[in-house]
């Protein structure tokens, strides 16, 4: 019963890691499941709406959750994704080849 009891605190402090990796585990599939859907919301937009309304297309990233504090303050997060593509053709070594090109900016809370 003493090895028990020893080995309670070992087992306590495995099991808060377990569930804080669990947490951030949740946290990146969520932030990857947006980023998904980002993706082919923006694949699937229409050639004239990038000709009408140009690079004013976002989705930002928001989590929720909660402090640890008693008060259960509920704290967000939002970040601003920008994206640019472009495509042009290029001589590269006497042939003419499609080059295409992508920008990302990722812009946290200011």
């Amino acid at each position: 019963m003493l090895e028990d009891v020893d080995r309670f605190p070992h087992e306590y402090d495995d099991h808060q890691r377990i569930v804080l990796e669990v947490k951030k585990a949740k946290a990146d599939l969520d932030h990857r499941i947006h980023d998904q859907k980002f993706a082919i919301e923006v694949r699937d937009l229409p050639e004239d709406y990038w000709s009408e309304y140009g690079d004013e297309f976002e989705r930002p990233y928001c989590t929720d959750g909660s402090s640890s504090s008693s008060k259960a303050a509920v704290e967000t997060e939002c970040l601003r994704l920008y994206c640019k593509g472009l495509i042009s053709e290029e001589l590269v070594k006497n042939a003419k080849v499609a080059v295409a090109r992508i920008g990302v900016a990722i812009c946290g809370p200011w």
